[in-house]
């Protein structure tokens, strides 16, 4: 992993690889419209109310059109990791039935939309290392055609993209 390289294809897309940065310098490279500056703040809150209900990731991948030159993405497209042991300890010390039905909520599989029209992420968590591997693998082989409505139209898809690791110590310094 590296710090975020420069964009390829006519500065669109990073390079295939995960790059590992801090919050300030990824907020420094991708916040450069009013739009993102709102996503951003939108996937800080989700976060912190994460945190709220005692959920600290231990890592994050940033994915999608929020790692592209996008000026307008559609969200913030993200994997957690939260191992299983603090999603159960999160639920078994939770301080009232709200919190409990919040965490429950959260982590169904069937509230993604919700989610995402609230805080305007798309939420995926891995339960362990092996299923963040596999997101991070996902991710940067999983290129879609560029959208017609929101690409210029010399973008190309490449082979592969680029996505960002963020450290979960770091991910929570950079919300509070």
């Amino acid at each position: 992993m590296s710090l975020i390289p420069d964009f390829l294809n006519n500065d669109y897309y990073l390079p295939k690889g995960e790059y590992k940065c801090t919050i300030k310098e990824m907020e420094e490279s991708f916040l450069f419209s009013d739009r993102r500056k709102m996503l951003w703040k939108l996937f800080k809150d989700f976060t912190y109310r994460l945190t709220t209900l005692g959920i600290t990731p231990d890592a994050v991948l940033v994915n999608g059109s929020f790692v592209t030159k996008r000026t307008d993405p559609g969200d913030v497209d993200f994997v957690f990791l939260i191992p299983m042991d603090k999603i159960n300890t999160a639920l078994a010390t939770a301080e009232d039935e709200h919190d409990e039905t919040a965490l429950l909520m959260i982590f169904h599989p069937d509230n993604q939309l919700p989610i995402r029209i609230l805080y305007g992420v798309h939420f995926l968590y891995a339960r362990n290392q092996s299923e963040f591997e596999y997101w991070s693998y996902y991710f940067q082989n999983g290129v879609r055609e560029p959208d017609p409505k929101r690409d210029p139209p010399w973008v190309k898809s490449p082979t592969g993209k680029g996505i960002l690791y963020i450290d979960g110590g770091e991910l929570i310094n950079g919300i509070e």
